[in-house]
């Protein structure tokens, strides 16, 4: 019976850690994807290519990430609570007696960690609000590119390319990770990244290949892949001058 109990309390963690990360990763997917359709409403119609660079996307995301974990257990917890068969295993495993102990506990938990996430809220929530405003729109006439929230989306033309610089490395266990650099005639340079990880779709930069190619139709600008791994999956873009 020890060994029973043993085995049932080990298989209730690993569930309930599986359905955290899973609620977790539901609310990160739809984070990015809010955050996404808010960046195109800010580019004009026409636009075929729309982004923000790696930093940028990275202080979008971890803010969010690391809110939406403590917003997991929360609804983990709600929904064993409110599932009848889950609320008395659990009360089976944990051995409280006395239900109002449980209940107790349970809504002492549910009001610290729902104060906690509040906090953790309203500290990540303007840092990712700020970060998603650091985007890059591309059209057919124009470059939209804004690379600080304070500055406000600047427009140039395809001929103010002056370079553009692709890279791509990795293989291990984060995945191969590649970029296309836009460097204007200013100094201002535009990350796209092509996202490090497997996607059911191919990445944006792929599907805009051609768009890009066409508008720098007749540019005359610089380009320099020699830093694309030949093992990259993205080489056979990434190498070729658009």
């Amino acid at each position: 019976m020890p060994s029973l109990d043993h085995d049932a309390r080990s298989w209730s963690n690993f569930v309930y850690v599986v359905a955290v990360f899973a609620v977790t990763a539901a609310i990160c997917f739809a984070a990015a994807w809010l955050i996404e359709q808010l960046q195109s409403l800010r580019c004009p119609a026409g636009t075929f290519l729309l982004g923000s660079g790696d930093f940028a996307r990275m202080l979008q995301r971890f803010p969010i990430l690391f809110a939406s974990f403590f917003l997991g257990i929360l609804t983990v917890e709600w929904f064993i609570h409110s599932t009848q068969r889950l609320h008395r295993f659990k009360l089976g495993l944990m051995r409280f007696s006395p239900q109002r102990d449980y209940e107790l506990r349970y809504r002492t938990f549910q009001r610290d960690v729902m104060r906690f996430s509040l906090i953790v809220l309203s500290i990540m929530l303007p840092i990712s609000a700020a970060a998603s405003l650091s985007q890059y729109c591309l059209l057919q006439q124009e470059i939209l590119y804004q690379p600080r929230p304070w500055t406000g989306l600047e427009p140039y033309s395809w001929s103010e390319v002056a370079k553009i610089e692709t890279t791509c490395s990795g293989g291990g266990k984060g995945g191969w990770k590649g970029f296309f650099d836009v460097v204007m005639r200013d100094g201002a340079r535009l990350e796209i990244a092509v996202p490090p990880f497997w996607s059911l779709w191919s990445p944006p930069l792929l599907r805009a290949y051609p768009e890009i190619a066409r508008a720098l139709d007749g540019v005359e600008f610089a380009f320099n892949s020699k830093d694309v791994s030949p093992g990259c999956p993205y080489a056979r873009v990434l190498l070729r001058r658009p």
